[in-house]
């Protein structure tokens, strides 16, 4: 979670009645340039889209009033330099209010209808990324690790660009060509390490674990009924993207000897055990960044942990919670009927931007040898 969003008198507010509030702000390379003060930009509607399964991992939608479509490339909402930053949090009521910058990020197209509603949409930092090709060969830089070379791809195409808390990544980077596209060389690095790569909510890059399958201690436990602030839940069971065997490849464009490695689950107790009912259900995963048979079988045991969770899957609406970050570990407790999830980590969220005071939150469930359970 964001710094302070586990601060007693902030779950206090959030468990009684509050007023969620929102401030969105136009800036471009010289500064803030709108004139809203601290009311931020009008909407009448909108909400923030996060997924750490998508390479966008923020966009925005929100509608506006018609006096500010653009009358020309020059207007407030132009989507030719112009971005977005956006606070949320809620009032304090006599104490400062809590405040999270949730979002930042270009202005990527704003329409308007026949009726005046004024449509904008816009996209995070790592849109920029997928924008911006290499335009001739790159050769990387053989040897350096991973995430130094990741962050000299995001500096070429953003010079101003800033960088949040890795996690540990220490393989090297093979001695690779990419050809056009900056954000897939950046799929590549982040690939070697079994990681992803996003912004955060302030627009920082960061290289991390897929968080489902690292060890991870619940941070809050939601709870329906008296005093909780669990709204809805659903949960469910599925085998889709399940899978019990991984085989992990790596085959470099230099000519050098391709790798392979397979991982498989050999616990008779798990459900997905590759010897019980479940069956054989393989996935082939192809690692361009991968060189050694050493990597290859560590990213073949990684990836297992993240395609064999048969596990509760939770999705859940809760209070608008601005401090809530992507990969953040929640377990969730139920009255009627009565059932406490296993540990669930963030996979995505939709957070209003309205005035509305609800949040939906989708889940991933921790892996289960992670949590000591095969």
């Amino acid at each position: 979670m964001l710094a302070g969003g586990l601060d007693a008198g902030y779950r206090a507010l959030l468990a009684g009645p509050h007023q969620f509030l929102t401030r969105i702000e136009v800036w471009d390379d010289t500064g803030r340039i709108d004139d809203f003060g601290n009311d931020g930009l009008p909407i009448t509607s909108g909400s923030i889209q996060a997924s750490l399964t998508s390479r966008v991992a923020r966009t925005v939608t929100l509608t506006t009033i018609q006096d500010l479509f653009p009358a020309d490339v020059n207007g407030l909402l132009a989507p030719f330099g112009n971005y977005l930053k956006i606070f949320q949090g809620v009032n304090g009521y006599g104490a400062p209010p809590y405040m999270w910058q949730t979002f930042r990020g270009r202005i990527n197209d704003v329409s308007m209808d026949a009726s005046g509603n004024v449509t904008l949409n816009a996209v995070d930092r790592a849109g920029d990324i997928a924008d911006s090709y290499f335009g001739r060969p790159y050769q990387a830089a053989t040897g350096e690790r991973v995430t130094t070379q990741f962050k000299t791809l995001i500096t070429d195409a953003i010079p101003d660009a800033t960088f949040g808390t890795f996690s540990d990544i220490f393989y090297l980077t093979p001695n690779l060509i990419w050809q056009n596209d900056r954000a897939s060389a950046c799929d590549d690095l982040s690939a070697a390490g079994h990681a992803w790569w996003y912004p955060l909510a302030n627009g920082d890059f960061v290289m991390r674990f897929v968080p489902w399958t690292i060890p991870q201690t619940p941070l809050l436990t939601f709870t329906d009924g008296l005093g909780g602030t669990l709204q809805a839940w659903t949960v469910s069971f599925s085998r889709d993207g399940v899978f019990n065997q991984v085989w992990v490849t790596g085959e470099l464009a230099d000519g050098s000897t391709p790798v392979v490695a397979v991982a498989n689950n050999n616990d008779p107790a798990s459900p997905t055990w590759v010897g019980g009912k479940f069956g054989i259900h393989a996935q082939l995963v192809q690692v361009q960044t991968a060189t050694s048979q050493g990597q290859t079988l560590t990213l073949a045991n990684q990836y297992l942990k993240q395609f064999s969770a048969l596990r509760d899957t939770w999705s859940a609406v809760i209070p608008a919670d601005a401090s809530i970050e992507l990969g953040d570990p929640f377990t969730f407790q139920t009255t009627a009927p009565a059932r406490t999830s296993s540990t669930q980590v963030v996979a995505g969220f939709t957070l209003p931007l309205d005035g509305a005071n609800l949040m939906s939150l989708t889940m991933r469930a921790l892996t289960p040898d992670v949590e000591g359970v095969a």
